[in-house]
């Protein structure tokens, strides 16, 4: 009885333990986030000649700070599935090219279209502490965005640990993972017309 009573508080304090120390790793994770977000909007200025030119600015905003924390890598490792596996070095880098293009396309559209935000984008953006993924490499960081228009959009992050670094392997808007809508898509395509011919053409088909 004796020797119970004492191994329950100490479990209990290994439990704890390990458990508080995650939450402080994993906080790497959420700081990535928040720091990108205030390059990434800070870096755009609020007044603008036109529609052109903030288009030109945000995109060349997405592109400096987002290149960095994203592993592009990783993310088309996830869209192209059991056909990463077979596909040539070119055909991968070809791929993974196309959709960092798409990503980018996306998400400088997104931040145009919602320039509102960029006044006070802290009082409209809110980033939830790290929520703990399968492994201690792994995590998953919530944004929530009020827009000026009154809606209320989620989006997810996957993130992982590259090299001791904190990237983004998924983005998932309003519960629709980019990984797995794409990776679909791009099976549906490699089966009617093959790997090489999808390499090929995949990017016209994501233009917008």
């Amino acid at each position: 009885m004796k020797v119970t009573r004492l191994i329950t508080p100490i479990f209990l304090i290994l439990i704890f333990g390990c458990f508080n120390s995650l939450q402080a790793d994993i906080s790497g994770a959420h700081n990535v986030v928040v720091a990108t977000i205030n390059q990434l909007y800070s870096d755009v200025p609020v007044d603008y000649e036109n529609n052109e030119e903030l288009l030109a600015n945000v995109e060349q905003s997405v592109e400096r700070h987002l290149t960095p924390v994203l592993d592009f890598e990783k993310f088309t490792k996830l869209i192209l599935a059991k056909h990463w596996k077979t596909a040539s070095d070119e055909q991968r880098a070809r791929f993974t090219s196309i959709l960092k293009g798409f990503l980018f396309r996306t998400l400088t559209k997104a931040i145009t279209e919602h320039h509102q935000t960029l006044v006070s984008y802290q009082d409209h953006i809110k980033v939830m502490d790290a929520k703990p993924g399968r492994n201690e490499d792994r995590a998953m960081v919530s944004v929530v965005i009020d827009t000026t228009d009154g809606q209320t959009v989620n989006i997810d992050f996957r993130m992982g640990r590259n090299n001791g670094q904190w990237q983004a392997y998924d983005v998932i808007v309003q519960d629709i993972s980019f990984a797995i809508n794409y990776r679909a898509i791009l099976n549906s395509e490699i089966k009617k017309h093959g790997l090489e011919k999808v390499a090929e053409t995949f990017d016209s088909k994501l233009k917008f």
